[in-house]
C-alpha cells in the first residue's frame, strides 16, 4: 500500500477506511469521511479500497454520510469525484442547516473498472465489474457490467 505525502484524509468519529494491499493513493487527492454535523445521529461512513488499485493524483472522494467501495484492480485517473451522499434541499430550512440527504447514499465501484479523468460518480450509483468511465462523465444511474459509457449524464455506449 502506498499513499503520497500529500493526500489529505479527514475521517470523522464514525468513519471507517480500509485500503487494500499493493493499492495507491497519489498526491493532492482528498479522502473526505466526515459526520453529518446537522444529524441527530450521524450516519457512519465508510471508503473502503480493494487490492491493487490506483488513484491518480487530485482526486476528490466523499464518503461522509455513506460508504464508498472501491473493488480490486480498479484505476482511477486524475481529477475523479466519489461522492457518496448529497445535500438535503426542502424549503423549510436553508440548505447549509439540513443535514445531508439520505434518500440516495453510497457507491459502489465493482472490480477491474477504469474511470477516467474529470469524471464524477454521483450518490446511489453501482459500477459494475470491468466497465469503463470515459473522461469528463457525469454518471448518475448504474452502469452495468463491461459496459463502456460516457456523457452527461454517461449512458452506455457498447460493451469490452
Amino acid at each position: 500500500m502506498l499513499i503520497e505525502p500529500h493526500v489529505v484524509i479527514e475521517l470523522g468519529e464514525n468513519a471507517q477506511l480500509e485500503i487494500g494491499k499493493g493499492s495507491s493513493i497519489e498526491d493532492y487527492t482528498i479522502l473526505i469521511l466526515g459526520d453529518d454535523p446537522k444529524a441527530a445521529v450521524p450516519a457512519p461512513s465508510s471508503l473502503r479500497i480493494g487490492e491493487q488499485t490506483s488513484i491518480g493524483k487530485f482526486n476528490n472522494l466523499r464518503a461522509g454520510g455513506g460508504a464508498i467501495t472501491i473493488g480490486s484492480h480498479c484505476f482511477i485517473s486524475q481529477f475523479v469525484s466519489i461522492i457518496a451522499s448529497n445535500h438535503s434541499t426542502s424549503r423549510e430550512k436553508r440548505i447549509m442547516e439540513q443535514p445531508w440527504d439520505t434518500a440516495r447514499t453510497g457507491v459502489r465501484i465493482c472490480d477491474d473498472v477504469w474511470i477516467g479523468v474529470n469524471s464524477v460518480i454521483l450518490p446511489g450509483v453501482t459500477l459494475g465489474e470491468g466497465c469503463v468511465i470515459a473522461a469528463g462523465s457525469v454518471v448518475t444511474e448504474d452502469i452495468p457490467p463491461y459496459a463502456v459509457a460516457a456523457g452527461v449524464p454517461a449512458r452506455v455506449l457498447r460493451y469490452r
